[in-house]
């Protein structure tokens, strides 16, 4: 839908844990419902909860990734009727991963740390979005992601295994550059 954000600074954005987010501006063209890839690298530096990307609207409404006690955490509201990935993820402080989360109505979920697939969610609907609600990026509520993010990607469709496997290897480039990409 071109809507397309890019911040040039060459580093990470820095998020204190404290009050620190970015907020998106509510809009239908980008709350995906059927497909939906989210990607970004993190440094986490804290010990409590903290979005990574969500909306405010609470825990169990529309896409969610977050860190809970050194633990990675996902949901996808809706399509998995309230549940997130069944596996918490275990992320070691001061060490910079690369998160893909991807799902879709047909092949379900996949949640990816550094290339690697680390759990899966079977599909099962389309994901409810809230519809006044700002995704955010770095908090939400009272919940603020303490660390720092770069290179932080949402998509309206479903990357590949392939297109995971991309763009870890290839840190510079988009996994929309690589030829056998369907994107």
């Amino acid at each position: 839908n071109n809507n397309h954000g890019q911040i040039y600074s060459g580093r990470g954005l820095e998020f204190d844990g404290i009050a620190d987010y970015l907020s998106i501006a509510d809009d239908a063209s980008i709350r995906p419902t059927d497909s939906i890839t989210v990607v970004c690298w993190i440094y986490y530096t804290g010990s409590g909860y903290g979005t990574i990307f969500g909306q405010n609207y609470g825990w169990t409404n529309g896409v969610w990734l977050a860190m809970l006690s050194g633990q990675l955490r996902c949901e996808l509201d809706g399509a998995v009727s309230h549940n997130d990935f069944n596996s918490p993820i275990n992320v070691n402080p001061n060490t910079w991963y690369r998160i893909v989360m991807t799902y879709n109505t047909v092949d379900g979920g996949v949640l990816y740390m550094n290339g690697e697939v680390v759990d899966t969610i079977a599909a099962n609907g389309s994901i409810t979005q809230p519809t006044s609600s700002p995704y955010q990026i770095g908090g939400s509520g009272t919940y603020f992601f303490d660390g720092a993010m770069a290179d932080f990607q949402l998509w309206d469709t479903t990357w590949t295994a392939a297109d995971v496997t991309y763009d870890y290897l290839n840190p510079e480039s988009l996994a929309l550059n690589n030829s056998g990409t369907a994107l």
